[in-house]
């Protein structure tokens, strides 16, 4: 099994990452790591995984920032399931304080959700958004609508990610709505 990093370990990272950048950099992150830092900082992460970043000087920041701790966390590129993301006007900064020249940036909550159906994040994960920063159902819908136009991967499996996450989060009665609109 491998290892999973809690939040003080991570920030701890990111500043180690942030001390070897000679420049600004920004950095994009999805998945679960984006979920930690941005809005469950109870939950661990395997490594940070990144969407974008403004350059390439961050991923030798990073590999040097590995090399001072005993476990390192590693960024990898996520997997682009997505083409054309609307998302980013969007991003949030999540809070890391100690930190100079590196900007980490998260999805908003709802657009973090719609990731997480996209991607395969867990619905427990997602309960945790949830629980955290409530969502509401009309957002996600009218983001999910925006999501079936620009996703590069089969609409019939966005869907059904969609209406898991709706049917975990609102209620079975509401995922049947919706799936009945959709058709």
């Amino acid at each position: 099994m491998q290892r999973r990093f809690h939040i003080e370990e991570s920030q701890h990272f990111l500043r180690l990452l942030d001390a070897e950048l000679p420049m600004p950099c920004a950095m994009v992150l999805v998945g679960e790591s984006a979920l930690s830092l941005g809005f469950c900082p109870d939950r661990a992460i395997l490594d940070f995984e990144v969407w974008s970043t403004t350059d390439r000087v961050v991923w030798t920041a990073a590999e040097r920032a590995s090399e001072k701790i005993p476990r390192p966390i590693h960024l990898r590129q996520a997997p682009l399931v997505q083409s054309g993301m609307s998302f980013e006007s969007r991003l949030k900064p999540a809070p890391l304080s100690g930190v100079r020249y590196l900007t980490v940036l998260v999805p908003e909550a709802h657009d973090q959700a719609l990731l997480g159906a996209a991607r395969g994040l867990a619905l427990p994960a997602l309960a945790d958004l949830h629980r955290t920063h409530p969502l509401t159902l009309a957002t996600l819908v009218e983001r999910y609508e925006v999501l079936t136009r620009e996703v590069s991967m089969p609409r019939e499996r966005l869907r059904a990610s969609f209406l898991a996450i709706v049917t975990h989060l609102f209620g079975e009665a509401k995922a049947l709505e919706l799936g009945a609109k959709a058709r």
